[in-house]
């Protein structure tokens, strides 16, 4: 039985991170001997899915080299599914006319070598390598090789490489939408591909939400060949829409080609900012001098492109009576310092309370900042 272990890899596709496993059975001779996985990707563009044969004659070099020479199999599965596994067969062929003995199989993730029978490959004589490979879980254009060496200094290095075009069923063009804005009113739209890869003509997504500030639209836009199927090419248009939503961060999801394990998943956040950020959030009086008396400044900070605060404009309200004098002044045009300087009373060794911030224009909601003080 051939043994099988997993590797971590990351696909230079845009999509997701995957693992995949490499096992292979050789009727070659090995005392525990490894495979190498060399990481990598390359996009694939060959039809059907399955094994074949793959051989070439290897010829000694004429003259020993420092490093040996490289020649390469390669094998392209074309399309598969996530999570699914194949075979193919490499024949390495020796047309010199000496021996290669097998001094290793070198590696560089989690595989090795079984069935052994021979470590041997004689002179005009060929012996056949059995790759199986187990694709990741998700979309992915990947590429492993394997390293076979040989003791003798004229034997080459044989790479076999073997190549695959992972694809679920539908294949989403981003990983995630983000969108952020200013105020109740803010909306906005973004959108993204789906490409079709199940074999089938489709004539809806359905595309659904699961917030009530997110809607989709979709629309098929063409149909091209790729590995063999006519692809489907999809574009799903997501609107956000924030009416009525308090300043904060929100979170949604697209799902595309109904429910289950087939799903494609389209996380999407959102964050309503509102149309006045204070920094920090809360006043805090902690270095009071000998008289009882302490000093803190927050900063009102106007968002959106050419906002502006005026200090006439804002009204505030607070609930500490005579021991808190408030002063706002103008920084720059979307920038107010409001400084705060409370005085305790002696017997008094720490106070709370609230100040509210109200400006003139009704889009902008009444703002709290929390007061703490203590000696």
């Amino acid at each position: 039985m051939a043994a099988c272990g997993w590797g971590r890899w990351r696909s230079a596709s845009k999509h997701l991170c995957c693992e995949s496993w490499i096992c292979c059975a050789a009727a070659l001779v090995l005392p525990i001997n490894s495979l190498a996985c060399n990481r990598g990707a390359q996009y694939a563009d060959v039809s059907g899915i399955g094994a074949g044969q793959a051989s070439a004659p290897l010829a000694a070099a004429a003259t020993p080299a420092a490093q040996p020479r490289v020649i390469t199999l390669e094998h392209d599965f074309g399309l598969l599914r996530p999570k699914s596994v194949t075979k193919h067969r490499f024949t390495i062929e020796n047309a010199s006319g000496s021996n290669w003995t097998v001094k290793r199989v070198g590696r560089t993730c989690a595989c090795t070598v079984a069935n052994v029978s021979s470590g041997v490959i004689k002179a005009g004589t060929s012996e056949q390598i059995e790759v199986a490979y187990r694709s990741g879980q998700g979309a992915a254009d990947d590429r492993r090789s394997i390293s076979v060496h040989f003791v003798e200094p004229e034997a080459p290095r044989v790479e076999l490489v073997v190549k695959a075009a992972v694809r679920p069923p539908l294949v989403a063009s981003t990983r995630q939408l983000q969108f952020s804005g200013v105020g109740m009113r803010f909306r906005d739209e973004q959108s993204f591909e789906i490409e079709n890869y199940s074999g089938k003509e489709l004539t809806s997504l359905g595309a659904s939400v699961n917030a009530p500030w997110l809607s989709v639209r979709e629309e098929l836009r063409r149909s091209e060949a790729k590995f063999g199927l006519r692809c489907q090419v999809w574009r799903v248009q997501v609107r956000v829409d924030a009416s009525g939503m308090s300043p904060g961060h929100y979170q949604g999801t697209v799902t595309v080609g109904g429910q289950g394990d087939d799903a494609t998943l389209v996380p999407v956040s959102l964050h309503v900012r509102g149309p006045v950020d204070i920094v920090p959030e809360r006043m805090f009086f902690g270095a009071f001098d000998d008289g009882g008396t302490a000093q803190c400044t927050v900063l009102l900070r106007a968002n959106g492109e050419n906002a502006k605060l005026d200090p006439a404009d804002v009204k505030l309200h607070h609930d500490l009576g005579d021991w808190l004098a408030l002063k706002l002044k103008n920084r720059s045009g979307a920038l107010l310092e409001l400084r705060g300087t409370l005085s305790l009373p002696r017997a008094v060794q720490s106070a709370k309370g609230v100040l509210s911030v109200e400006f003139n224009d009704k889009d902008h909601t009444v703002m709290t900042i929390p007061i703490f003080a203590t000696r």
